[in-house]
C-alpha cells in the first residue's frame, strides 16, 4: 500500500505457505490493495505444489498477469509446463514466460509458446575492483542491446 500511495504503477509480489500453495490470504489482501494498479504475480508461484491449482486460485482473483518460469529454473526448462499454463489461462490471464531468456533462445521459446509477453533482465556482468574485502568482483548492468535483439527477433 505505501508504494501505491507513494505513486508506484504497479506491484510485482507474491506468497506462499510452508507447504507450497499460494498464500489465499495474502493474495485477498494484495488484490485489495491493487485495485488502481497493474499486477503481476511473481514467482513464487515456481514453488507451489500443484501449478494447476495455483493458476486457477490467481484467475479467481482476477490477477492481470504471472510471471512464471512454469515450476523451472528457467523458462526454457519449464516451456512444457508453460505451454500447458497458457492453454489453461485462454485470456483469463496473462502468462509472462521468465528466467533465463536471452536472445539466444527468445526465438525458440516463442515458437514453442507463442506468449504475447516475456520477461528478461537483459544484464551483462561488469567487472569491478572491490571496494572492502568481501566484497564481489562484479556487478550486473543492463544491457540495452539485448532488449534491442529480443524486440527485433519478436518482431520479425
Amino acid at each position: 500500500k505505501h508504494a501505491i500511495d507513494m505513486g508506484a504503477s504497479g506491484i510485482v509480489a507474491g506468497s506462499n505457505l510452508p507447504d507450497g500453495q499460494l498464500d489465499e490470504g495474502f493474495l485477498d489482501k494484495l488484490m485489495r490493495c491493487c485495485e488502481q494498479v497493474d499486477f503481476t504475480y511473481h514467482r513464487a508461484f515456481d514453488v507451489s505444489s500443484n501449478p494447476t491449482d495455483a493458476l486457477n486460485l490467481l484467475i479467481k482473483y482476477k490477477v492481470p498477469r504471472l510471471l512464471t518460469s512454469g515450476t523451472f529454473q528457467t523458462a526454457w526448462e519449464g516451456r512444457h509446463v508453460l505451454k500447458q499454463l497458457l492453454k489453461l489461462a485462454e485470456s483469463k490471464i496473462i502468462i509472462m514466460p521468465g528466467s533465463g531468456i536471452k536472445s539466444e533462445n527468445i526465438a525458440q521459446l516463442h515458437a514453442t509458446l507463442g506468449a504475447k509477453e516475456y520477461h528478461t533482465s537483459a544484464k551483462k556482468i561488469i567487472k569491478i575492483k572491490p571496494m572492502l574485502i568481501d566484497s564481489t568482483d562484479s556487478i550486473w548492468e543492463l544491457n540495452a542491446n539485448e532488449i534491442i535483439n529480443i524486440k527485433k527477433i519478436l518482431h520479425q
